[in-house]
């Protein structure tokens, strides 16, 4: 049997690669755990009390899927009073998850007439306000920022709060 030329068998791999199924060549999402990306002090001064953490579990990231991680922090002499959730979602590389959740909520917020319009944040790549959570991206990953007070009342400037606390998020991202 004939030697195969280096072009012929380079052009023979490349071929090979093109019809491989899809989950073969997927990336799998990164986890970024969410808790760590703000310290208690930090969530404490935005509250003005102390706040203790909880991560959840890492769901869904399977080969080209989304993966994401929660972190709720909650009051920490167990009363009622101002809680924040951390969603955090990564996405493969270049797989663009994260500009298109945020440009979905631009979408819905639009189209649903009992919420207020979004307001564009200058965090992170992109960042919005949409009158009660504070979204962002940095690169292919994308966060949520939540408050309240007893999950049904809003909690008193939350907007400033999340905000602030959106900015070090982003810059830790």
């Amino acid at each position: 049997m004939p030697a195969m030329q280096p072009h012929t068998l380079a052009a023979a791999l490349l071929a090979g690669a093109l019809f491989l199924p899809a989950a073969a060549t997927a990336e799998v999402a990164a986890v970024i755990p969410a808790c760590p990306l703000l310290t208690s002090d930090e969530v404490a001064e935005a509250f003005g009390v102390p706040l203790r953490s909880s991560e959840e579990e890492p769901s869904g990231g399977g080969e080209g899927e989304g993966r994401m991680t929660t972190c709720l922090w909650t009051p920490a002499d167990g009363e009622p009073g101002a809680t924040l959730s951390v969603v955090v979602w990564s996405w493969p590389r270049g797989d663009g998850g994260a500009a298109g959740f945020l440009e979905t909520l631009r979408l819905l917020a639009g189209e649903e007439s009992d919420r207020p319009p979004t307001e564009t944040l200058a965090i992170g790549d992109d960042a919005l306000w949409d009158g009660d959570r504070v979204y962002l991206r940095k690169g292919g990953t994308s966060v949520t920022l939540a408050t309240s007070l007893n999950a049904l009342d809003p909690t008193p400037d939350a907007k400033a709060k999340l905000e602030g606390l959106a900015a070090i998020v982003a810059e830790r991202l």
